[in-house]
C-alpha cells in the first residue's frame, strides 16, 4: 500500500511541480490522507526528486538612464543628522 502512496506523491511532483508543503495539502485535499512533511521529503529524497529546478529569469538587457548634459537629471537625498543639522547628497546622472 505504501508503494501506491509513494507513486501518488511522485506523480504529483512530476506533473504539477509542487513543493513539499503543497504536496501535503494536495494529498489531504484529493485523498484525505495526512502525511508529515518529513515523510514526503524522505520519499522525494529516495527517488532523487527533492530539488525542483528553478526556471531562470531571462532579462533582455538593462535599461540604463543617463543624460547627455551635466545637471540635466540630478538625484537628491537629504538625511537629518541631528537638530538643525542635515546632510545633502546630490548625484548627477551625466
Amino acid at each position: 500500500m505504501f508503494d501506491a502512496q509513494e507513486q501518488r506523491i511522485l506523480d504529483l511532483r512530476r506533473k504539477r511541480r509542487l513543493g513539499v508543503k503543497r504536496l501535503r495539502n494536495e494529498r489531504i485535499r484529493l485523498d484525505g490522507l495526512r502525511l508529515a512533511i518529513d515523510t514526503i521529503h524522505k520519499v522525494l529524497c529516495r527517488f532523487d526528486l527533492n530539488r525542483l529546478k528553478r526556471r531562470r529569469l531571462v532579462r533582455k538587457g538593462r535599461k540604463r538612464y543617463s543624460r547627455p548634459l551635466p545637471g540635466d537629471r540630478v538625484q537628491m537625498d537629504v538625511y537629518t543628522i541631528g537638530p538643525r543639522r542635515s546632510q545633502y547628497t546630490a548625484i548627477d546622472d551625466c
